[in-house]
């Protein structure tokens, strides 16, 4: 029998997610010593009746083409939500202290070591659980399969699907063939998923006050490891092709939701500004300046990834509507940063998560 292998329904189900990103830059990120937190939610395992047949008062056998209709389903907005629900009833029986400004989500899952799980199954609870969506994700899939019932015999076939709070899944290797039914008590399972929580990741500042968090440097080998890159792999200097001082963007980050950023400003202006460090040192002209920002139309969604984008045309259409760099994944841009003074067209972009805390 052929079913959907774990790869293409990943494929199928994930599309939209990036592989192979090579946009992080995580050197600044604030290191957590702390054992983390564990998380249980009670999911299930359904015995789905695909088909019934019985040919017991036959000699003869008895074949038969059925189709074979898979759907698969993640939710991280609710499923995330059902976690952290249940983290605060653990949270208040003392059982895990959670901080209240800290946003977490799952760094690993499993089910109870009783219940039998295929690999297929694991890899594929592993994977969405680190998803933070904002969108639905889902397959639908349907096979043709030849089944034949011997003389005198009965054949029953179920599938087995996991189902928890914002997931669902039929398992490839869970069908099931039995001579009789399963009693009405055997066909739904309950099990324990245990969620490794770790806190979430946000840019907390460029601090493009007098910090250093934009480095200036006079040749390119001044280059900081844990600058801001190119999406694409270009070279990474602000100041590029302008003169003046080479410049980088060097991230802080923090776990923190009242540290978090929600987006950038960008100005450009005749007058300079002592509070900022200007993006075109040195290079004459106008004064540049990027500004972290939180707005409150921004509610609960902060910054957590970012990456300059370099092109020789106009892009700003293209990363408002097609999501280009993180597909399917919420995200922002500045204007072009080169704007009346030539050169590439040069944007900062930065991928929005979702924080999820403690609900009060």
């Amino acid at each position: 029998m052929h079913l959907l292998s774990l790869s293409f329904a990943a494929a199928l189900l994930f599309s939209q997610i990036v592989t192979g990103n090579p946009v992080k830059t995580r050197t600044n990120e604030v290191t957590d010593d702390t054992s983390p937190n564990v998380v249980n939610v009670t999911a299930s395992y359904t015995y789905k009746l695909i088909f019934d047949y019985d040919n017991r008062n036959n000699s003869a056998p008895f074949s038969h083409d059925y189709k074979l209709v898979e759907t698969g389903k993640y939710a991280s907005q609710t499923f995330n939500q059902a976690v952290m629900s249940e983290a605060k009833k653990q949270n208040t029986a003392a059982s895990i202290k959670f901080d209240a400004d800290t946003s977490y989500g799952p760094a690993s899952a499993s089910v109870s070591s009783e219940i039998s799980m295929s690999n297929e199954m694991s890899k594929f609870l592993e994977q969405t659980t680190k998803l933070q969506k904002e969108t639905s994700d889902g397959y639908e899939w349907t096979n043709t399969t030849h089944y034949e019932v011997g003389p005198k015999s009965r054949a029953v076939l179920y599938q087995r699907v996991f189902e928890c709070p914002g997931m669902l899944f039929q398992e490839k290797a869970g069908l099931v063939s039995r001579q009789e039914p399963f009693p009405k008590e055997q066909l739904v399972e309950k099990v324990n998923v245990t969620l490794v929580m770790k806190p979430q990741q946000f840019i907390k500042n460029l601090t493009l006050t007098l910090a250093n968090q934009v480095v200036y440097g006079d040749r390119e080998t001044d280059m900081p490891p844990n600058r801001v890159r190119d999406m694409s792999g270009q070279r990474d200097d602000l100041n590029l092709g302008m003169g003046g001082k080479y410049v980088w963007l060097v991230p802080e980050y923090t776990n923190k939701v009242s540290e978090a950023l929600t987006i950038f400003d960008f100005a450009i202006t005749d007058k300079a500004d002592s509070r900022y460090k200007d993006l075109a040192a040195g290079a004459g002209g106008k004064f540049r300046y990027l500004l972290p920002a939180r707005h409150d139309a921004n509610k609960d969604m902060f910054v957590t990834e970012l990456t300059l984008v370099r092109a020789n045309k106009d892009v700003s259409a293209d990363l408002s509507a097609t999501n280009m760099v993180w597909k399917g994944l919420p995200q922002g841009h500045t204007i072009d940063m080169n704007e009346g003074r030539g050169g590439t067209y040069l944007y900062l972009v930065w991928q929005l998560q979702r924080a999820h805390t403690i609900p009060k």
